[in-house]
């Protein structure tokens, strides 16, 4: 019975493998970029922790040669989320910064700024949270570097959403604070609702809210929502399950004397 499992799963690993090759040939890097995304999904779900993060490996040199970086940044993205479930952290985490260096050479700065939120993203869901630090941080000097206000702006919301996870919290409030202050001109309310949010996950209420009165009109009510939301779901973890399933606001008019703040 093991030497069944295991011919199966060289069997699945070598038909990955093959695929891979495949995807070398494909011209249109779009459905190179899908393919790629695909193979990866599927590889994490192999039993065989190295051969999984062989085959990512390769997904990313793939990645690595295409050339239209729209496409490029779709790879990354795909393939980054799938290295970000491996059991082994250190592997995930080397998968990740391969990555990072791959997005730091996209020279469009918008896709750029999409790669970066993709592998931030990817990072912020590692085990060990301890191992999302340096890839933030590194994000985040690569988005420094942005020079398109628009999509810096971009790459730092995401980079903001993932800080507010790490599990040293002093580390990820510098991360915010150095990332706020390049960020003091923006009038993107989107991204300035991204950062309110990463400040209340940490519990920062009186930054949120002063990144809050920022907006105006409907913007500064869809900010202060975000805002509530956090703390309802501070209060009450279970929420969190719930978000997905019906609109928050519902359900946060119940909560609304219990803020924080006046």
């Amino acid at each position: 019975m093991a030497e069944t499992r295991i011919s199966s799963e060289l069997s699945n690993y070598q038909i990955l493998n093959q695929a891979l090759q495949i995807t070398k040939s494909i011209k249109t890097e779009s459905d190179q970029a899908t393919a790629l995304g695909g193979i990866a999904e599927v590889s994490i779900k192999l039993k065989d922790g190295n051969q999984a993060t062989q085959l990512l490996n390769l997904a990313l040199q793939i990645a690595k040669s295409i050339k239209t970086e729209s496409d490029q940044a779709t790879a990354l993205g795909s393939i980054t989320a799938a290295a970000s479930t491996l059991k082994d952290g250190n592997q995930a985490t080397q998968l990740l910064d391969l990555a990072l260096q791959i997005a730091k050479s996209i020279k469009d700065e918008y896709y750029q700024a999409q790669a970066l939120g993709s592998i931030t993203a990817a990072a912020s869901k590692l085990k060990d949270g301890n191992q999302a630090t340096p890839l933030i941080v590194q994000a985040f000097q690569t988005a420094k570097s942005i020079k398109n206000e628009s999509d810096q702006a971009t790459a730092l919301s995401s980079i903001a959403a993932a800080a507010s996870t790490l599990k040293d919290q002093e580390q990820a409030k510098t991360i915010l604070s150095q990332m706020t202050q390049i960020l003091e001109t923006s009038q993107d309310s989107q991204v300035i609702s991204s950062f309110a949010q990463a400040y209340a996950e940490l519990g920062n209420w009186g930054e949120a809210l002063r990144l809050a009165q920022r907006c105006s009109g409907n913007d500064k009510v869809a900010v202060l929502a975000r805002i509530l939301r956090v703390h309802a779901e501070q209060q009450n973890p279970e929420f969190k399950a719930l978000r997905e399933k019906k609109p928050y606001e519902a359900w946060l008019r119940g909560w609304r004397h219990n803020l924080p703040f006046g």
